[in-house]
């Protein structure tokens, strides 16, 4: 009877975190485009201003909108055109919906640059942290945020940009994350508790 009943409890431990690992797992990433890299080809059709302490020293970079298209997202989504705006001065990053279905918007924080001027051409690379996703995208996500970047910046003579592409990978959830601690917990109490209460029959 032990043994059932150990059993038993494992099993409410394991059906209690499966789904929170589960969303986790399935987590995906949400990607914009624009250049080379983007299909169909969309032109990023917009300038970054950007400015060096040293040919590897990216002092500050920054874009009032940058045509990209989400290529992975949500379905409704997909193929719409966004408009990318960052600005390294107010860490401010916001990709908004220009042609599409809405006008979903959305928002992070820059936590990191690094930038490269070579021959003529500025590459440069953001790290981001997307705090606020529509519901549509944070579904698709399973977050409501997440890290991301921004990478390929290629920025061509004059401050054209040429490429850029935009990723957010989602996190889990700190709520998701608690709750699963909790299920867990409680169940391995019960576990002790009946441990306990089944070696003080037999001893008795």
């Amino acid at each position: 009877m032990n043994k059932i009943t150990w059993r038993s409890l494992s099993l409410v431990a394991l059906a209690l975190a499966l789904p929170l690992f589960s969303q986790s797992a399935n987590a995906t990433t949400i990607n914009f485009v624009c250049g080379s890299a983007s299909s169909p080809f969309v032109a990023c059709n917009g300038t970054v201003n950007a400015s060096y302490s040293t040919p590897t020293t990216l002092t500050s970079a920054s874009t009032s909108g940058l045509t990209v298209i989400n290529d992975v997202g949500p379905v409704g989504d997909v193929g719409s055109l966004f408009s990318l705006a960052f600005n390294t001065g107010t860490g401010a990053v916001s990709i908004t919906e220009t042609l599409g279905a809405d006008t979903s918007t959305l928002l992070g924080t820059i936590t990191g640059q690094s930038g490269l001027q070579i021959g003529g051409i500025d590459v440069i690379g953001l790290t981001v942290d997307f705090t606020s996703l529509p519901a549509d995208f944070a579904a698709f996500l399973g977050s409501n945020g997440g890290p991301g970047a921004i990478t390929n910046i290629d920025i061509s003579l004059g401050g054209s940009a040429t490429d850029a592409s935009a990723s957010i990978i989602g996190t889990p959830e700190p709520a998701s994350l608690a709750l699963m601690g909790t299920g867990i917990v409680f169940c391995a109490r019960l576990l002790r508790r009946k441990k306990k209460t089944a070696e003080a029959t037999v001893t008795a």
